[in-house]
C-alpha cells in the first residue's frame, strides 16, 4: 500500500512541477525580453494597401466608436470592414457613419464569434480580389499608435501570421480585484508570449490583434460555435507549420468587464473553450514533439500550465497532501513541490514588480481577496453552456 502512496505522490509532483518549472521559465525569459521592446524601424514606410481590417461586434454601440477613432490616425477607414453581427443596438448606423464598410449578419442559431469572423472573411473575399492581409480587431479595444504598421511589417517580413501584445486593465469605476485581473493577464499575454518568443515557440492568438496572411485565413476553420476560437487558430497555425510570431512593439488594450458577474462569466466561457481545444490539438503537438519539432514541444508544455492562480492552488493543495508522505518515509515529493513552488513564487514576485512599476497600482489585502473570491465564483460556475456575450458599461 505504501509503494502505490508513494508512488502517487511522485506523479502528483511530476504533474505539477514541470509546468511549475516552465511557467517560471516562461516568466523569467519574458521579464529579460521586456527591456528591449523599442521602436520598429521597418514599421517606418511600411505600405498598407492590401490591408483589411475586420471587426466583429455584437450591440457594440457604446465601444466602436473609440476604436475607429484610434485607427483613424493609422489607417483609412474605407479598409475597415465591421460585422454588425445579430445587433439590436446602433453598432452599424455609428460604424458607417465614420466611413467604415459595414455587413450585417443575422443568425440566431449560429452564434459566437467564430461565425461573425466566417462572415466578414466571406465578404472581404467576395469578387475575387481578397486582400492581402487581415487584422482581426474586438470593437471594444484601443490599438495604441503605430501598432498597424509594426504588425504588417512584421508579417510581411515574415510569411506567417503575428500578435500583438494584448494587456487587459482595470475598468474606470475602480472594481475591487482587477488590478489581480489585469496582472494575470499581464503575465498569461505579455510576459508568457516572450518567453515564447524567446524559445523560437510559436506565439498564441489572444482574441484581438492578430494581423493574418490572406492565404492561411482562407484556411481556417471559423463556421462553428466553439468558446476559444483564438487558441485554436494559433494552435492550427502552428501545427500546419505557419506558426504566429509575437510583436511585443505592438500593444493593444481592452478594459476588463465592468461587473465581478461578467468577469466570471467571460473567464469561464475562455477556460471551457480552452480546454476543448487543448484536447483536439494535444495529440498533433505530441506528435510533432516526439519527431523532434522542439516549438510543437515548448507550445505543449505552454498548454500543460494551468492558469496561474490554479497552478498556485494545486501546488499548495498537493505540497499539504504531500507533507503527510513524509511520516511515511516518502519525502521527496514534498520537497520536489516545496522548490518548484518556491521557484514560482520567486518568479510571481519578479513580474509583479515589473506589472506595478508599468500599471502605477500596488495591490491590496482587499484585491487579493476580491480577486481570489472570484476565482472561486469561476470554479462553482461550472463549465459555459454556449456562447454568451459579457456585458459592457452601459449595460
Amino acid at each position: 500500500m505504501i509503494s502505490f502512496f508513494s508512488l502517487g505522490l511522485w506523479a502528483l509532483a511530476l504533474l505539477l512541477t514541470v509546468p511549475a518549472l516552465f511557467l517560471s521559465l516562461e516568466i523569467v525569459l519574458g521579464l529579460h525580453t521586456f527591456k528591449q521592446d523599442g521602436h520598429s524601424s521597418a514599421a517606418d514606410s511600411v505600405d498598407l494597401k492590401g490591408l483589411r481590417i475586420l471587426i466583429p461586434a455584437h450591440n457594440e454601440g457604446g465601444q466602436i466608436l473609440d476604436l475607429l477613432d484610434d485607427l483613424t490616425d493609422q489607417i483609412p477607414l474605407s479598409q475597415v470592414l465591421v460585422v454588425a453581427d445579430n445587433c439590436d443596438d446602433d453598432t452599424a448606423l455609428l460604424a458607417s457613419s465614420t466611413g467604415a464598410a459595414v455587413t450585417i449578419r443575422i443568425d440566431t442559431e449560429k452564434r459566437g464569434k467564430a461565425y461573425a469572423l466566417a462572415h466578414g472573411r466571406q465578404v472581404l473575399g467576395a469578387g475575387g480580389t481578397p486582400p492581402e492581409h487581415i487584422l482581426f480587431l474586438d470593437a471594444d479595444c484601443r490599438v495604441e499608435p503605430n501598432t498597424i504598421a509594426v504588425l504588417m511589417a512584421a508579417s510581411r517580413a515574415s510569411g506567417h501570421p503575428v500578435q500583438a501584445d494584448y494587456r487587459m486593465v482595470p475598468h474606470t469605476d475602480g472594481v475591487v480585484g482587477q488590478g489581480l485581473s489585469a496582472f494575470a493577464f499581464f503575465v498569461m499575454n505579455s510576459l508568457r508570449q516572450r518567453g515564447l518568443k524567446a524559445l523560437n515557440a510559436p506565439a498564441r492568438i489572444t482574441g484581438t490583434g492578430m494581423l493574418i496572411p490572406w492565404a492561411a485565413v482562407e484556411k481556417l476553420h471559423l463556421d462553428h460555435g466553439n468558446l476559444a476560437e483564438d487558441l485554436e487558430m494559433g494552435l492550427s497555425f502552428a501545427v500546419n507549420g505557419t506558426p504566429t510570431e509575437f510583436v511585443p512593439e505592438a500593444l493593444v488594450t481592452s478594459s476588463l468587464p465592468p461587473a465581478a458577474r461578467q468577469e466570471v462569466i467571460q473567464r469561464q466561457r475562455w477556460e471551457k473553450g480552452s480546454r476543448d481545444a487543448q484536447r483536439r490539438f494535444v495529440p498533433a503537438l505530441l506528435r510533432g514533439g516526439l519527431n523532434g519539432n522542439t516549438a510543437l514541444f515548448y507550445t505543449l508544455l505552454d498548454l500543460w500550465v494551468p492558469p496561474v492562480m490554479k497552478i498556485l492552488a494545486f501546488l499548495i493543495g498537493a505540497g499539504g497532501l504531500s507533507f503527510i508522505g513524509i511520516f511515511f518515509g516518502v519525502s521527496g515529493p514534498f520537497f520536489l513541490l516545496f522548490l518548484a513552488g518556491t521557484i514560482l513564487g520567486a518568479a510571481l514576485l519578479l513580474a509583479m514588480g515589473t506589472y506595478n512599476q508599468l500599471a502605477h497600482q500596488p495591490f491590496s489585502f482587499h484585491e487579493i481577496k476580491a480577486f481570489l473570491t472570484l476565482k472561486l465564483n469561476v470554479a462553482k460556475a461550472g463549465e459555459a453552456d454556449g456562447w454568451v456575450r459579457t456585458a459592457r458599461d452601459k449595460e
